[in-house]
């Protein structure tokens, strides 16, 4: 796992996941502080350590997605490890993310597959274990995790790279609203902002899809489909209900200022499909309460 070699990354963690799969949580978080009286780490934090460095030098998707899952697995084997070092690690996370979304949604393919593999394998995993506590544990990482997810939800690209990390930023967005409800109210309007932002555009390019797609087929009624193009325009669809629903659990979770940004929407002269959008958000925020 400490190697520069990512094969031998990726053949490390494979074997040490597999350890942690044979393994009773009790022999692995056996003793989960620290011994104040040697000031000495446990097994289970010197685990935690070397993988976070691993993590941190790494720039492979690959032997990276198998070290965030073995982290992801570690810190959800017992309910006794403290939340403490579940934000520690999705702090770590958010720090790189932000680092290397600079490069956006057109960057270098494997810095961009690097931030997909952060969202997907790492952060994810944490949120909803974060989310799932009773005590709102994600309020510390709540300002930096939307300071990183929010700019990943504005990518304005059809790749159906962007659009993978789109979705897992607005999932990890919903884990992150749960996890810190009680400060999300004085979020709401940019969370609300952005996510029916991210509606229009998908709107926009679905539009554009069909207007093209309508005057190629006037020309040539037997030109077959092309599968690439439908795929993406499935998958932005997909998006825009997504989106939609996280704007529903964010009217719920942020209150007035998430509804302000509905109400302006709906009473000024904007595109129809936009409004009927909010509609549909209402309607499903109502379902959920």
């Amino acid at each position: 796992i400490d190697s520069h070699d990512s094969s031998h990354q990726s053949l490390g963690g494979a074997l040490l996941l597999h350890l942690i799969k044979e393994c009773e949580s009790s022999s692995f978080v056996s003793s989960g502080e620290v011994d104040k009286k040697k000031n000495d780490s446990t097994f289970f934090e010197t685990t935690l350590q070397l993988l976070s460095m691993a993590c941190r030098t790494c720039d492979d998707p690959v032997p990276l997605s198998i070290l965030l899952e073995v982290q992801c697995r570690i810190l959800n084997m017992s309910d006794d490890i403290s939340s403490s070092y579940k934000r520690i690690f999705a702090s770590d996370i958010l720090s790189r993310i932000k680092k290397q979304s600079y490069c956006g949604p057109n960057g270098e393919e494997r810095i961009v597959s690097c931030i997909a593999t952060h969202l997907i394998c790492g952060l994810h995993g944490v949120l909803v274990q974060l989310a799932n506590k009773p005590n709102a544990d994600s309020i510390e990482i709540g300002r930096i995790g939307l300071s990183a997810l929010l700019p990943l939800i504005r990518w304005d690209s059809t790749s159906k790279q962007s659009r993978q990390i789109q979705f897992a930023s607005i999932s990890c967005l919903i884990s992150l609203m749960m996890g810190s409800y009680p400060i999300m109210e004085r979020h709401g309007g940019k969370i609300m902002s952005e996510l029916i932002a991210c509606v229009g555009r998908d709107l926009r390019d679905i539009r554009i899809h069909e207007e093209v797609n309508s005057k190629i087929n006037n020309r040539n009624m037997n030109m077959p489909g092309n599968t690439e193009t439908l795929n993406e325009f499935n998958f932005t669809k997909n998006l825009i209900a997504f989106a939609m629903h996280a704007a529903s659990v964010a009217l719920i979770l942020c209150g007035t200022r998430a509804n302000d940004v509905l109400e302006k929407l709906e009473n000024g002269k904007f595109d129809s499909d936009v409004i009927s959008c909010c509609k549909v958000i209402r309607f499903n925020s109502s379902k959920m309460m």
